[in-house]
């Protein structure tokens, strides 16, 4: 027996997310992958509920296995699948440039400015020092990249390794996953440890084991879309249903 998952979506979002899924999937992502990293195989799309349907795969999030005894092994097993959709990932049809990422970032923010005057002046400070941290990121090399990269994307089945949710799959820096996944660490520190380095020395795992793996400077790439990602995450954690819970990531 198998079990299915169903994603609801708008159109045409369902036979996009399916192809990507599809085409990412035959490209040496398929189950069973001889290097056991893999995607959950696609299946099909029904068109008049807006769903795409996959199969569902064993194992845990990462999220979860991070605070136990293998979390070194499994932020290095996340490196080496993040390693390789960056470099076997197919084509994608999407681009997605670091002066996108500030859009969204000026957006995310402008909102919480006026949700929160009281943070403006902060908040305009935070924006102005990501866009200076952009300037030396515009000759940044380009791959297929995730584009929404966290632990929770991550499914570990002992050493195998499914990578989820490939719905916003573009072409861009690489570093961008890598810093949004150690941005998603602090964050996660933080929130659940209420310390920003509880995290830290598997942050420093996961990106020594990306970096010999990618063998290319990117170290300074990661710090700028790692500050990116926690700029964003300042607006994101806003909404989240606890006091003063941006507090903690929105600096003086």
């Amino acid at each position: 027996k198998h079990s299915l998952l169903a994603k609801l979506t708008r159109r045409p979002v369902a036979r996009r997310a399916y192809q990507i899924q599809q085409s990412v999937y035959a490209a040496g992502f398929e189950h069973g992958a001889a290097d056991g990293i893999s995607v959950p195989e696609p299946l099909g799309v029904v068109e008049e509920w807006n769903m795409w349907l996959q199969r569902k795969v064993a194992g845990r999030p990462a999220t979860e296995l991070l605070p136990g005894p293998n979390g070194h092994a499994v932020v290095e097993r996340v490196a080496e699948a993040l390693y390789k959709l960056h470099k076997h990932g197919p084509p994608p049809t999407r681009i997605h440039t670091v002066e996108d990422e500030l859009a969204i970032l000026r957006e995310r923010l402008a909102t919480l400015s006026d949700e929160r005057p009281q943070w403006r002046h902060r908040l305009a400070l935070v924006i102005s020092q990501c866009e200076r941290l952009a300037v030396a990121l515009s000759s940044s090399q380009a791959a297929a990249i995730h584009r929404d990269f966290y632990p929770d994307q991550m499914i570990i089945d002992g050493s195998i390794a499914y990578i989820c949710d490939l719905d916003l799959y573009c072409v861009g820096d690489p570093s961008l996953d890598v810093g949004n996944f150690v941005a998603h660490l602090m964050e996660l520190g933080l929130r659940e440890h209420g310390d920003l380095a509880f995290f830290e020395t598997l942050s420093g795992s996961f990106i020594e084991c990306y970096c010999s793996l990618n063998q290319s400077r990117c170290r300074a790439s990661i710090e700028a879309y790692t500050t990116f990602s926690l700029a964003r995450l300042i607006a994101i954690d806003a909404m989240m249903p606890r006091p003063g819970a941006a507090k903690g990531v929105v600096p003086k």
